[in-house]
């Protein structure tokens, strides 16, 4: 899995929730097909600027949403709080 401490700066521990999704404190990670992720992350933040609540995605320290390594991509998002 993806070094989030060195890709997004977020140091905390990363506790699987799905078997291609982690909880990393108040992020998601997602794994999964990059062209997949990117229309994921494009969507988000289109419905974000609507107004429409959706999942916030977080661009990395090189300023991409959706970062690859060692053929795997992955997409880091705010963890949407439920009321």
């Amino acid at each position: 899995m993806l070094d989030a401490a060195k890709t997004w700066g977020i140091e905390s521990e990363a506790i699987p929730i799905h078997p291609s999704a982690w909880q990393i404190g108040a992020y998601v990670l997602k794994r999964g097909e990059g062209e997949a992720l990117e229309r994921n992350a494009t969507a988000m933040l289109l419905l974000r600027r609507e107004g429409i609540p959706a999942a916030e995605p977080v661009a990395a320290l090189s300023g991409k949403y959706v970062v690859c390594d060692q053929g795997q991509a992955y997409l880091l998002t705010k963890r949407l709080i439920g009321e």
